[in-house]
């Protein structure tokens, strides 16, 4: 909130040296400031989804805390990525490769805490569901040489299919297209 008030009444200036400063900043404050009252919302009425249920659901009293701050972080990174493919047309592998991990990690806690065992899992389902999504994307970036999309891309679609689960990892493909 400070830096969208800071913005406004320096009108869009540096406070000292009184030079520009992009709209782009204010535009990203503002969306994740957002970002977050929309989180606030859902989750205070419960109706929002999260893919690690059984693992956050063990933190008892942090439960809606953690959820919170997990989109929260996850929606920040997802903001940067974007902004910084939009500038420069790359994928960030050092944002990316992180939530790749993060994504396995908190799966892999899922399906151990769960104890429905590997195969019964949901978790199980949407690390299959994952990989064979970002091997579809693999198979696009190999034959066309990395000419219709770029590696990152392939990344970015398994870290986003990780968190999504079924049936939204399906929906982010039918949309990517």
């Amino acid at each position: 909130l400070i830096p969208v008030i800071s913005y406004l009444v320096l009108s869009g200036r540096c406070r000292n040296c009184k030079g520009a400063i992009a709209f782009r900043y204010f535009a990203a404050e503002a969306v994740l400031g957002f970002w977050a009252l929309v989180l606030t919302r859902i989750i205070s009425v419960g109706s929002f989804y999260h893919p690690f249920a059984v693992l956050a659901a063990k933190l008892g009293d942090w439960e809606a805390p953690s959820v919170f701050l997990f989109y929260l972080l996850l929606g920040s990174a997802l903001a940067a990525v974007f902004l910084i493919d939009y500038d420069i047309q790359e994928i960030l592998t050092a944002i990316v490769r992180p939530l790749i991990l993060l994504g396995f990690f908190l799966l892999m806690a899922e399906i151990w805490i769960s104890g429905a065992g590997f195969s019964a899992s949901d978790a199980a389902q949407t690390l299959f569901l994952a990989i064979a999504i970002a091997a579809a994307f693999g198979i696009i970036w190999a034959l066309t040489r990395g000419g219709g999309l770029g590696w990152g891309d392939v990344e970015m679609v398994l870290a986003l299919s990780l968190f999504l689960g079924f049936p939204r990892a399906v929906i982010m493909v039918l949309f990517a297209f």
